[in-house]
C-alpha cells in the first residue's frame, strides 16, 4: 500500500472524505490531456518546418516507442482504469473513425504519385476500411447484441495489423515525406496504437457475456472494480 493510500484510509476511518483520492482522477486527466496536446503541437510544428531523411528515420520509430511506453503507464493507472470502467466501450471504437480520413489522405498521396503504387494503395484502403469498420464495431457493441465484445476485439486486432503493415511498408519501400505523411505516421498512427491498447484493455476488463449473449457493461460503462 502506498503512503497516499494509508493517508486516505486514515481519513476515511475518521468519517471524512479523502480529498486526495477524489482529486487524483482529475489530475490524471489533466496530465494526460496536456501530454496529448504537447505531443500534437510538437509534431505539427516539426511537420510544418520540414524533416530531413535522417530525422524522419529517427522520429518515426521513436514515436511508436513513446506510444508503447505511454500505453504501459496508462494501463498501470488506477484513475485510467476507473475512467475506462465508467466509459461505454463503444466510444473508444467510434473515435477512430478518423482513420477513414487518414485513409483518404493516403489515397490522395497514392493518386498524386507520392506513394509506392501497389502497397501504397493497399495501405490507404486498409486505413479507410478500419475507419468504416470502427462505426460498425461501435454500433455492434452499443447494441449489446451477441458477439459485440468479440467484434470489438477483432476490430482492434485488425486496426493494429493495418498499422503494422503500414510501418513495414514505409520502412522497406519508403515514402515521400510531407506534412500529411508526418502527421499520420508520427502522431495519428502512434495515437491509434494507444487507443487500440486501451480499447483492448477495456474490453478485457468487461464482464463476461451473460447467458442471453449480451455483454454486460459494454454499452453504459462498467462499475469500477477494486484491485
Amino acid at each position: 500500500m502506498r503512503p497516499d493510500d494509508l493517508h486516505c484510509a486514515g481519513v476515511a476511518m475518521s468519517g471524512h472524505p479523502c480529498r486526495h483520492a477524489a482529486s487524483r482522477p482529475r489530475i490524471t486527466g489533466i496530465a494526460t490531456t496536456a501530454a496529448l496536446v504537447i505531443w500534437w503541437v510538437t509534431i505539427d510544428q516539426l511537420a510544418r518546418s520540414g524533416l530531413d531523411a535522417s530525422f524522419w528515420a529517427v522520429a518515426r520509430p521513436l514515436s511508436f516507442v513513446s506510444a508503447i511506453i505511454g500505453l504501459i503507464l496508462l494501463t498501470r493507472s488506477r484513475s485510467i482504469a476507473a475512467a475506462l470502467d465508467a466509459t461505454p466501450a463503444w466510444w473508444l471504437l467510434a473515435v477512430q473513425v478518423y482513420r477513414f480520413a487518414g485513409g483518404l489522405a493516403m489515397l490522395a498521396l497514392w493518386w498524386s504519385g507520392r506513394s509506392v503504387s501497389a502497397l501504397g494503395l493497399i495501405a490507404a484502403v486498409g486505413d479507410t476500411l478500419v475507419g468504416l469498420f470502427a462505426v460498425i464495431a461501435a454500433a455492434w457493441v452499443y447494441s449489446g447484441a451477441r458477439g459485440g465484445r468479440v467484434a470489438g476485439i477483432a476490430w482492434n486486432v485488425f486496426g493494429l495489423s493495418d498499422i503494422a503493415f503500414n510501418v513495414v511498408n514505409q520502412a522497406v519501400l519508403g515514402v515521400s515525406v510531407s506534412y500529411q505523411v508526418i502527421m499520420i505516421a508520427v502522431f495519428l498512427a502512434p495515437l491509434s496504437v494507444i487507443l487500440h491498447g486501451l480499447s483492448l484493455w477495456q474490453l478485457s476488463r468487461a464482464r463476461s457475456v451473460d447467458s442471453g449473449g449480451a455483454s454486460k457493461g459494454l454499452r453504459a460503462g462498467m462499475p469500477s472494480r477494486q484491485r
